[in-house]
């Protein structure tokens, strides 16, 4: 059980010109959760339909897995199948993808995506792959420290819970986290020092972006 949800505020990164002028606004040290629009502009993905994705790396392998109450980082990869089956087939419907820069749809989604300009040289990431069926995602999860996030929304919508790392493990009762839903087209920041949780809340989810550190010139 939570407490009260916290708004998370809305920016559009096409209204910033330098890093700086993020940083500024997101805050060093502690940091602040921000909605981000504009990050897709221009991303090859966002022209596509779903099943057009499908066809392009729906042969794509993956390691779908039950992340709901396993860390990401811990929940054993036993059985794959390719990107097309988990997307469609009712074995994988309680089962979430949840990937770093090492896994090959990882590597075949941000393919398809980009990075936008105000960050282009100043973000020092690993590329993460979050996909998953409806009412399911991922648990509470610790990311490192030291890492920044940021998650775009390409297909179908999401639901995020951000919580201070200080809020406890689990989240204790009465935690205010961050929240914010995610549509297409949508981004979220989340600074390092947080963890997070994530659920699909349409039939399918498909969210690409980075994990790592944020510097400036």
């Amino acid at each position: 059980e939570v407490g009260a949800q916290c708004p998370v505020e809305e920016v559009d990164v096409a209204s910033l010109k330098t890093i700086e002028d993020f940083v500024s606004l997101a805050g060093e040290g502690t940091g602040r959760v921000l909605k981000l629009s504009g990050v897709t502009r221009g991303w090859p993905i966002m022209g596509l339909s779903l099943d057009a994705t499908k066809d392009k790396i729906g042969g794509t392998e993956v390691w779908p897995r039950d992340l709901q109450t396993t860390r990401p980082e811990v929940g054993a990869r036993t059985d794959s199948a390719p990107l097309r089956d988990f997307l469609s087939d009712g074995r994988f419907a309680n089962l979430t993808v949840f990937e770093r820069a090492f896994c090959p749809v990882t590597q075949a989604l941000v393919a398809l995506c980009g990075v936008p300009k105000v960050f282009r040289y100043h973000v020092r990431a690993a590329p993460i792959a979050a996909i998953a069926r409806q009412g399911h995602g991922v648990g509470v999860h610790d990311p490192a420290r030291n890492h920044h996030l940021w998650v775009a929304q390409v297909y179908g919508k999401s639901s995020w819970l951000v919580f201070p790392l200080d809020s406890g493990e689990p989240p204790g009762k009465g935690a205010q986290p961050a929240v914010c839903a995610l549509e297409p087209g949508e981004a979220l920041y989340i600074p390092a020092g947080f963890r997070f949780s994530f659920r699909a809340d349409d039939d399918v989810s498909v969210a690409a972006g980075w994990a790592g550190d944020l510097w400036q010139r």
